[in-house]
């Protein structure tokens, strides 16, 4: 689900649970908004020590030619680094490009 559409959603459960009246619309109501500010401050605390950078070791890279990135996710903290992990791929635009995947724990 993407952010506008559990906002809209957010926005039409508080519609009708002030229109109803109903308090099951407002316990829904409730359980959402914290869910969902919850989930947000759980991401920021989950991130807040993750460093990632790309970067490609040729200058600029014309058409046909071949180019080079690297790419490094690091982790200052030994406890989350466990579930750091490199999957999927560049974008498709560089989907031609030798890609290695090189991961770090900072200690």
């Amino acid at each position: 689900m993407r952010p506008w559409q559990a906002i809209l959603l957010l926005i039409i459960l508080i519609f009708f649970a002030i229109s109803s009246g109903w308090k099951v619309l407002y316990v829904l109501t409730y359980v959402l908004l914290i869910l969902f500010v919850l989930s947000w401050l759980w991401a920021r605390y989950s991130l807040r020590k993750l460093v990632f950078r790309r970067a490609a070791t040729s200058g600029r890279v014309q058409v046909g030619e071949i180019c080079r990135q690297h790419g490094r996710a690091q982790t200052r903290d030994v406890a989350r680094a466990q579930y750091l992990s490199a999957a999927g791929t560049f974008p498709a635009r560089s989907r031609d490009c030798d890609q290695r995947r090189s991961l770090r724990t900072l200690s």
